[in-house]
């Protein structure tokens, strides 16, 4: 307490003897004291950030309004884990250090928290003058944030459960689905930190029970599928506590969609249709082939399932139709979704990534181009805009001159998503809503576009041929560049004329230990 405490442009502060024993008193209900921090069992310090002074530990930081006439105290902010440090990183925020938690960054005026690299050892963060994020690991390098402008919606904020199964707007309101029936909503546009109510689909049911599907109906309506049926929400009483869900069918619901004033939902063995604002049901018996989506594309239905694509032609009105299984010689075999715009439509695969038929041309998008080649969800947030959801990140394919030409970008935790595990995307407005297992992230910039290609360097004499010695051992090594990777670039080789496939390795080191005596590339 004798010590001298300095602004950030080096002025010295002086504290009076009332701001010392404010101090005290915080620390001492802290049962902290001098002899912890000689042992570096529970450390703290003081910081001035413009107006505001901090009193800093392990526990937690308190913040104080810095004034000549005394100190005032504000808030207390708490974290838990196994803190490695906690200093001042600018821009009214402070960064919190873990083991395996990553980095939360924390800003002391609203309290937000933003959590980057979890289930890492981060040990330092700085924020440069560009407002990007670095970060430095235990035992992995450092990394560098090129989108930290991303806001984090979770249990701190409201939400019932962090893990978001799918997204949807209606009446003005975010909805994000839960398991176990639950349903959070929030008020759009209302201010910074709204609200958050949650809503419990009753379905007679413990087992079983996730939001497997939102989809909003004009006249604000929500049709909610669940594992055990279709429920109907109407919003348009801006009363949430007026809203009461209504069961207008049983049964597992795989997928929702409208056209008009009809929907379509697929259950384990059916196709269902509900016309006339839900009042008439219709069913068509499909065959047991695991339906997982439906859409429509120039005028046709289209049923994805694990066992291939199909197109459902229905017709009369005796639950008759006609299906058929389409671009099987494309190599089209476990569709988990389809998304289209009319124009094209988009499928995703379970190991084979993402399809874009347009008319009778059929190109193919894979890793590494996208994340992954998993599909968990599609979006189109507009006629020329993809978002290509997966557990490793989300992909963003923006296409121009008549799909002729793109740009992907892509999201990841490097870019502030607080998990890789992305299953859902809606816009409103400029903003862009998120759903991951960790919350909802809220972003307007959909990533940096403009860094450079990766360059070729070969340490070999351009454009002469390299030539090994049958019988010895051949090995090529390479490295790889990243903004983004968070220490998490994945190498893939492949020889031609000896591999089929492409093969992943760890590292940037391929060996062949007995190659043939021919010249490949």
């Amino acid at each position: 307490m004798n010590g001298y405490i300095y602004g950030s442009d080096g002025e010295e502060i002086i504290l009076s003897e009332n701001d010392l024993d404010i101090l005290e008193e915080e620390l001492k209900a802290g049962q902290l004291s001098f002899q912890t921090a000689n042992n570096n069992i529970k450390p703290y310090r003081l910081a001035l950030h413009q107006n505001y002074l901090l009193l800093i530990t392990k526990d937690w930081v308190h913040v104080y309004r810095y004034q000549k006439t005394g100190i005032i105290p504000l808030s207390k902010i708490f974290f838990t884990g196994n803190v490695t440090s906690v200093y001042l990183t600018g821009k009214n925020t402070f960064a919190v250090t873990t083991v395996k938690q990553g980095t939360y960054i924390i800003n002391y005026l609203t309290g937000e928290r933003k959590n980057y690299l979890n289930n890492n050892i981060t040990t330092a963060t700085v924020i440069d003058r560009e407002n990007n994020l670095w970060f430095g690991s235990y035992d992995k390098g450092f990394f560098l944030c090129t989108n930290p402008e991303i806001k984090i919606i979770n249990k701190e904020s409201g939400l019932a459960n962090e893990d978001i199964l799918k997204l949807g707007i209606a009446g003005g309101y975010l909805f994000a689905g839960h398991v176990l029936s639950t349903l959070s909503y929030m008020k759009l546009g209302a201010n910074q930190t709204p609200t958050i109510g949650t809503i419990t689909i009753n379905q007679n049911r413990s087992d079983f029970n996730r939001i497997t599907n939102l989809l909003t109906i004009p006249g604000n309506t929500l049709v909610i599928g669940t594992d055990n049926g279709i429920f109907r929400l109407d919003i348009s009483n801006k009363n949430p506590l007026s809203w009461h869900s209504v069961k207008i069918f049983y049964g597992p619901i795989k997928g929702i969609a409208a056209r008009s004033d009809t929907v379509y939902f697929l259950t384990q063995n059916a196709v269902g249709v509900l016309t006339d604002k839900f009042k008439h049901q219709l069913g068509y018996n499909f065959k047991p082939i695991r339906m997982t989506s439906v859409t429509w594309y120039k005028s046709k239905t289209l049923v994805g399932s694990l066992y291939g694509l199909y197109q459902f032609v229905p017709f009369g009105s005796a639950g008759k139709f006609s299906s058929i299984r389409i671009l099987a010689d494309k190599g089209i075999n476990v569709v988990k979704s389809l998304a289209s715009n009319n124009d094209v439509c988009a499928i995703g695969t379970e190991a084979q990534g993402l399809f874009l038929l347009a008319g009778e041309k059929i190109v193919q998008f894979r890793s590494p181009a996208i994340f992954s080649g998993d599909i968990r969800k599609l979006v189109w947030t507009d006629d020329n805009t993809l978002w290509v959801c997966t557990a490793n990140g989300v992909s963003i394919i923006s296409f121009y001159n008549h799909y002729q030409n793109y740009r992907i970008s892509l999201l990841n935790t490097s870019n502030g998503l607080p998990s890789d595990n992305v299953a859902d995307v809606v816009q409103n407005g400029h903003d862009y809503y998120i759903a991951t297992d960790q919350g909802i992230a809220v972003t307007q910039n959909l990533g940096n576009t403009s860094l450079p290609k990766p360059v070729l360097i070969n340490d070999g004499i351009p454009g002469t041929q390299s030539s090994f010695t049958y019988g010895r051992p051949v090995v090529f090594n390479c490295v790889a560049l990243s903004y983004k990777s968070m220490g998490k670039i994945q190498y893939r080789f492949r020889l031609k004329g000896v591999d089929k496939n492409w093969s992943v390795a760890p590292s940037g080191e391929k060996r062949f230990d007995l190659l043939p005596p021919e010249t490949m590339s």
